[in-house]
């Protein structure tokens, strides 16, 4: 099993025992659940974050942005140190509302995703109009945040996966020219990657429910070892060694054939540890038809 699953789209984050105090905490997942038909893409434009959501449903959809606290917590003592058990996390206060249109994509200010590690009483969870939990999908502050190179001039950066927003703890991040891009119109991807990162998988034809994938022809990097299969295009990133350089992976695709705006996406695996430890790599893709005249709007 994956951290990020095909279809399930979630990350598993374990509270860990350390310094001989035994911590009882509830395991906390992060992202949104797969089968809600929703569908976010955290990215950065000029250093500012904000959400592309993809409603894939036949209805309106409602959600609230809740942040979430630590409820009261109570000590015992035990041999060796202190037993901390939690009450679990509870609703603090809500952030924002979201009125989301059917089978549409709508551009949305980043609430609750930082540029900055969280504590866990600052996680924020997604609500429908009838109290249904959608996910917790902030960072959930136990992992490092991405090497950040210098922010591109123009262009567009996502340094979380598709459904994962606010977990931006790989050293690996996508720059793309644009925001958006027209029905069966060929684009590249500059994918950048640091030195001792992991093997990167690229997955050609990997299916998601609902969503199309991105074609993707081919990838060339100038200081990386590429090996391309008719399923599967890997960049060693493993092998470079740990000094943390950075490295550009140009990846040429094809958007697939739309006739509404939509969102979709590039799928892969990130090797972290080849044959014991993998992360899941996906990115949502926003296509529109060729018709359309400027970008839809954001909220």
């Amino acid at each position: 099993m994956h951290l990020i699953r095909r279809w399930g789209l979630l990350l598993m984050v374990f509270a860990a025992l350390v310094f001989g105090a035994v911590q009882v905490r509830a395991s906390l997942v992060v992202g949104i659940r797969g089968d809600t038909g929703l569908y976010i893409q955290e990215y950065w434009r000029d250093g500012v974050p904000r959400l592309a959501v993809y409603n894939t449903g036949v209805d309106s959809l409602i959600l609230s942005a809740v942040r979430m606290a630590r409820g009261k917590q109570r000590s015992s003592p035990a041999r060796g140190g202190a037993v901390v058990m939690s009450s679990g996390l509870v609703k603090a206060d809500t952030l924002a509302t979201w009125h989301l249109a059917p089978l549409a994509v709508a551009l949305l200010p980043a609430v609750g995703v930082p540029d900055r590690l969280l504590s866990e009483e600052r996680l924020v969870s997604l609500y429908g109009p009838h109290n249904e939990a959608y996910g917790i999908w902030a960072d959930a502050g136990m992992r490092r945040p991405a090497i950040r190179g210098p922010v591109p001039e123009s262009g567009i950066v996502t340094y979380a996966d598709l459904n994962v927003p606010g977990n931006r703890f790989r050293d690996v991040w996508v720059v793309q020219d644009r925001l958006w891009y027209e029905s069966g119109e060929g684009f590249k991807l500059n994918i950048v990657l640091a030195s001792g990162t992991g093997i990167l998988e690229l997955r050609r034809g990997e299916a998601w429910p609902e969503l199309p994938d991105v074609v993707i022809l081919e990838a060339q990097c100038a200081t990386l070892e590429v090996t391309d299969s008719d399923e599967v295009i890997q960049i060693d990133a493993l092998g470079a060694g740990q000094d943390h350089s950075l490295h550009h992976v140009l990846v040429s695709c094809v958007a697939p054939d739309v006739e509404q705006p939509m969102m979709a996406y590039v799928a892969g695996r990130l090797r972290v540890d080849p044959g014991f430890t993998e992360e899941g790599f996906y990115r949502g893709i926003l296509v529109r038809p060729k018709e359309a005249t400027g970008d839809p709007p954001a909220n």
